[in-house]
């Protein structure tokens, strides 16, 4: 979208003003008021941010799927890995998401296809397949401190089909899906039984570890007392 050509962008006026419920929607987002209009912020655990003003527009998705009235944030600054992308398509659980935004049109559902090499293809597609046979389900974990994300209980992990001797107390308090994180992280006791187990599986192997993956314990990244990894099972 070329932002010089259209006057909505430039003068802003489609900014959400102060004064609106919906700029209170906004709750952990919200960031000030700044001439009247209803600012915004949305910040990750490495110091990345991106800072606006919150704003709506139509969101045109298919020639006949149309969002009128559609809020998204107009960013003025971003700061770490931020700076050098265009924008962020959030599918988070608030409200303020795309797929939160869009359920009544497609249900609150999206599927989301992550390509598994660089020559890949992968999608996105709002709303649920036309049968769900073949798929499996499971139940998702609310927490108060982080109410956008997507919590899953941690049953196991398994290395080449073998299944660690993990005590179940270690994954009580669930795990973040984040197709945004560009690591699996894993409290202490969990991921020195991994590397301990792995390690074993390549002893046949020459074991060459860089500077950049630490063989040393990797810092929990916590949200309240919940870290992040992936659910096995």
């Amino acid at each position: 979208m070329d932002l010089s050509s259209s006057s909505r962008c430039r003068d802003h006026g489609s900014v959400v003003p102060c004064s609106t419920s919906t700029c209170s929607w906004l709750a952990l987002y919200s960031y000030g008021c700044s001439g009247g209009q209803c600012g915004y912020i949305v910040s990750y655990g490495d110091g990345s941010n991106t800072t606006g003003v919150y704003s709506s527009d139509t969101l045109t998705l298919t020639g006949s799927d149309v969002l009128k009235g559609f809020l998204f944030g107009y960013g003025h600054a971003r700061q770490g890995i931020f700076s050098s992308i265009d924008g962020l398509l959030g599918l988070g659980r608030l409200g303020q998401s795309l797929v939160s935004q869009a359920s009544a049109s497609y249900g609150g559902v999206f599927l989301y296809c992550l390509p598994p090499t660089p020559n890949s293809v992968g999608y996105l597609m709002l709303g649920g397949p036309s049968s769900t046979s073949g798929f499996s389900t499971m139940s998702l974990l609310l927490v108060s401190n982080g109410p956008m994300f997507y919590i899953v209980m941690l049953a196991c992990i398994s290395v080449g089909g073998q299944q660690m001797v993990i005590d179940a107390s270690v994954f009580s308090t669930g795990a973040v899906v984040d197709t945004s994180t560009d690591v699996t992280r894993l409290p202490p006791t969990a991921y020195g039984a991994l590397r301990s187990t792995f390690y074993k599986m390549l002893s046949i192997c020459s074991r060459v570890v860089s500077n950049k993956f630490s063989t040393t314990e990797m810092n929990t990244a916590k949200i309240g007392t919940r870290f992040l990894g992936y659910e096995y099972s």
